[in-house]
This record gives structure tokens, C-alpha cells and sequence, in this order.
């Protein structure tokens, strides 16, 4: 399972909860029929979805849209590798609270999405982000005194 998506939400695009900019294609929302597609051409979540529809699982299902989620602390959408940058840009360069720190964007994301190393991915986003370095180093130097 590799993709992010809420579960409980009917439309038909899954969004992070701030919307990312509309004009950048590359990290434009991602469609329901887009986390599906990217599923359904993964090996692995063929066969947990293959196990999935044999029989109740403990911590796995397909939701009413068939997307396989995660049941954890809520119904966490799993999200393909070939959809993980996106979803990470959009968790961190919302319009309105742009580049949560790395504690604050896990757990953003961790309510909606799984992947193995969801933690270390976030880590490496925030790392690698020019503006958030900036602001580190600004919050590290001691501000001279005329």
C-alpha cells in the first residue's frame, strides 16, 4: 500500500488539508482514480489487496472507493512510491500554513497516509527544504547587537 488519501471523504480528488498551487502540475491534488491506477500496478498491493478480498484482515480493508487503506488510529490511504513526492510537497508547501516543521507534518500526515518510512521521508523533505534551512540557521545565529 502506497498512497495518501482520506478515506471518509467522498469527492473525487484527495487533498492534503491546505491546497497546493493549482498551476503546478507536477504537485497538483491527486485523484482518487490516480491513487487506484498506482495501486492497482503495484505488485505488492496486488497481493494484499488479493488477501484483503479473500477475508477480513485485522489492520487492512478496501474502503468504499477501493482504495486499500491501513486501519490505525484512522483509515490511513497506503500511497505508491511513483505518488509519494507529491504528497509530500503538498503537505509542505500548503497556500496557508506552509512548511510545517517535521513533527507537525508527520502527524498531518500520518492522519490520512501510510508508507514504510513515512517519518524518515517527512524528515528528509523538511531537511531539504531551502526556506526551512534558512529559517534554522536565522533561529541559530545570535542576533548582533548595534
Amino acid at each position: 500500500m502506497e498512497d495518501f488519501s482520506p478515506c471518509s471523504d467522498d469527492s473525487n480528488s484527495l487533498e492534503l488539508p491546505v491546497n497546493a498551487v493549482e498551476e503546478d502540475t507536477q504537485h497538483a491534488s491527486i485523484s482518487i482514480e490516480e491513487y487506484i491506477e498506482e495501486q492497482a500496478s503495484d505488485a505488492w498491493c496486488r497481493l494484499i489487496g488479493a488477501i484483503v478480498d479473500a477475508g477480513p484482515t485485522t489492520r487492512l480493508k478496501r474502503d468504499d472507493r477501493g482504495l486499500l487503506v491501513r486501519i490505525d488510529l484512522s483509515h490511513q490511504v497506503g500511497v505508491h512510491p511513483a505518488l509519494r513526492s507529491r504528497v509530500l510537497h503538498l503537505a509542505h508547501y500548503p497556500r496557508l500554513s506552509g512548511h510545517p516543521g517535521t513533527t507537525r507534518m508527520y502527524q498531518t500526515l500520518r492522519r490520512e497516509f501510510y508508507w514504510p518510512s513515512t517519518a524518515l521521508a517527512v524528515l528528509r523533505t523538511v531537511r531539504s527544504c531551502s526556506h526551512c534551512a534558512k529559517e534554522r540557521l536565522e533561529a541559530q545565529t545570535p542576533q548582533q547587537v548595534a
